[in-house]
């Protein structure tokens, strides 16, 4: 399995969907599998129950990943910051697509979907979950200033020459 981590507004479901066709495999975008079962939007679970609700919904989705599968993953921007998906992320193959938090906010703006955006301490986030993404990864690509083909061309590289782990 490959999972896509970074923050949010990196292009993890725009790259996942388009690395995924690449090469041939199956795409999941985590954030998808939660509205699904919720039946609502992540601002709306988080308006509705909040942060740690989504969080849960979240951990439960990456769980029930059919074993064995061997696709494209996109998580959210949270996910990977808990010690038990992370588990998770270390029988897989990570690619984090990093990026500034000035153009993650220039990406998004003021996004409603976005809930995190309204976060009072979005620096202080951001750093904290580079550490980890950073920490997690098996591929770290910069994504700024290049197109998703561009992207996906270069993690296809990157890719093919990652030596396979036991």
């Amino acid at each position: 399995m490959i999972v896509l981590i970074g923050f949010m507004g990196a292009g993890k479901t725009t790259i996942g969907a388009l690395l995924a066709t690449a090469i041939d495999r199956p795409f999941i975008d985590l954030d998808r599998l939660v509205e699904n079962s919720a039946g609502c939007t992540i601002a709306q679970i988080f308006s509705r129950w909040g942060e740690a609700d989504f969080r849960r919904r979240e951990f439960e989705a990456l769980q029930h990943l059919p074993a064995g599968w061997n696709g494209v993953l996109a998580v959210g921007g949270g996910a990977p910051m808990h010690p038990e998906a992370q588990l998770v992320l270390n029988s897989a193959t990570v690619i984090y697509l990093q990026t500034s938090l000035d153009h993650v906010i220039a990406r998004l703006g003021n996004d409603p979907s976005r809930p995190m955006l309204r976060n009072k301490n979005l620096e202080e986030l951001f750093n904290a979950r580079s550490v980890i993404y950073g920490a997690l990864a098996d591929i770290t690509i910069w994504v700024e200033d290049i197109t998703p083909d561009q992207i996906v061309t270069n993690l296809k590289s990157l890719l093919a020459n990652l030596k396979p782990t036991d």
